[in-house]
């Protein structure tokens, strides 16, 4: 049995009753995932420079994960995992020559 929480906060009617995880509805399933996975804090500072890939063509460039998604909505986070660019829901992030955690600078972006 899985409890059902509030999902109101993201436009999904309120479901009081648990249910078996098999009956749980792909929809549902997304709407609990996407809640824990967005939280209501911020990136921390470290978490807004992921790292660094190569850019074919250009060289290495630095990710910078923004910490809005929209005005007053926080985004998610951005990993670089294995040379890939690894956008979590609702994480947007740019290119860039360099990062500062924390910062950003459009004077950084690289013009692609």
């Amino acid at each position: 049995q899985v409890p059902i929480f509030s999902t109101a906060a993201i436009g999904i009617p309120l479901l009081e009753r648990s249910v078996d995880m098999a009956t749980l509805d792909l929809v549902q399933f997304v709407a609990l995932a996407w809640a824990f996975e967005l939280g209501d804090a911020l990136l921390n500072d470290a978490d807004t420079c992921p790292g660094a890939i190569n850019m074919t063509g250009y060289g290495i460039v630095q990710m910078v994960a923004t910490q809005w998604d929209t005005p007053g909505n926080p985004a998610a986070r951005v990993d670089v995992v294995d040379g890939k660019v690894l956008p979590h829901l609702k994480g947007r992030s740019y290119f860039a020559d360099t990062c500062q955690g924390g910062k950003y600078d459009f004077q950084d972006c690289v013009a692609l």
